[in-house]
Order: structure tokens, then sequence, then C-alpha cells
């Protein structure tokens, strides 16, 4: 009688144990590596080897040496550069939007800049206050700061699951002319 419950507790331990193990694979005829980093599962090489399009790791092997690979929660994004007066626009907008993915904007890493003269960038989101950079002009600066002189930063607004970001970049002054290309983007 003693042996039914003890038995039963090393079968449920050992299921337990290949349940564990089972989760970090690769699904079955997916590659499990690019070029020497494992992909784990629910990460995968290719459309049908992920659990979510958003999951689609592309293994590119024409890079010598390592390429920064991180689980620890974070994802990189090539994001879009948002410009104004670049090509005779003055005002130029772009929303980012991450609702139909697991992801969400992280306050803590992420960083919005603008780099150009006489910016106002501002960075709005669903239910959070408004962010706001601005950069005035100084002929003399030189691009190693970016504190309000030609370049300027905002933090991104804080939410636990921030979804979607709207961006605006403008003129402080409108109708000053002769002003340079505006960028803004998001910065690690």
């Amino acid at each position: 009688m003693v042996m039914k419950p003890v038995l039963g507790g090393i079968l449920v331990l050992l299921l337990i144990k290949a349940t564990a193990q089972a989760l970090f694979l690769a699904n079955p005829g997916c590659e499990e590596t690019c070029g020497n980093v494992t992909i784990p599962y629910p990460f995968g090489i290719g459309a049908s080897c992920s659990n979510k399009a958003s999951f689609i790791v592309t293994c590119n092997n024409s890079f010598a040496g390592a390429q920064n690979f991180s689980l620890q929660g974070t994802i990189r994004v090539f994001s879009p550069i948002l410009t104004s007066n670049c090509s005779d626009r003055r005002h130029s907008t772009i929303e980012m939007n991450s609702s139909r993915t697991p992801f969400s904007f992280l306050d803590t890493k992420n960083r919005f800049t603008a780099i150009g003269c006489n910016n106002l960038t501002l960075i709005s989101g669903e239910d959070i206050e408004t962010r706001r950079c601005t950069s005035y002009c100084n002929s003399s600066w030189r691009p190693s700061t970016c504190y309000g002189i030609n370049c300027c930063q905002a933090r991104i607004p804080s939410a636990s699951s921030l979804k979607y970001i709207n961006v605006s970049l403008r003129s402080i002054s409108p109708n000053n002319g002769g002003e340079s290309c505006k960028r803004a983007f998001m910065v690690e």
C-alpha cells in the first residue's frame, strides 16, 4: 500500500522534469541554434517554429562573431526615424503601436531623442501624461551631450504595459525661416 503513493509521486516528478525540459526545446523539425546561440521556445527560427509571429527569429550567418541576443525579458526593435523640414515638410507625426503583440515600451530603458535646432517633440500615449523635449540653437555645439542645445531627450511615459506612443516633431517657432532638418527616434 505504501508503494502506490511513492510510485505515483515518482511518476509525477518524472513528468514535471520532462515537461520543464521540453518547454525550452525547439519545435520538432525546427533549427535549435543560430550559429552557437540556442534559440529556446517560444522563440523560433522561421514562421512555423515560434509560438507567435512576434517571436520569430531571423538567423543571419553573414555576420562574423557573436551578435547580441538577450533573454532578459527585453527585445530590441528598429524603430522608425521621424523627420521634419527635411523635404519641405514643416510638421511630422508618427505612431508606434504594439497592441497586437505581447511587447510593450519599457520606460526604464528607452528615451526619445530629437536632433536638430528649434525642436519641440511631444510624446503621448493612452491614459498617460504627455512628455516633451525642446532643443534650442547654438552653432558652437559639439555632439557630445544631449541636454537641450541642438539635441534633447525625453523619457517615454511610464506605464506597466505601454503599447501605444504618438510622437510629434515640430518647430518651437514655426515662422523662423531657414531651419535645418530635424530628426527624432527612440534609443536605448
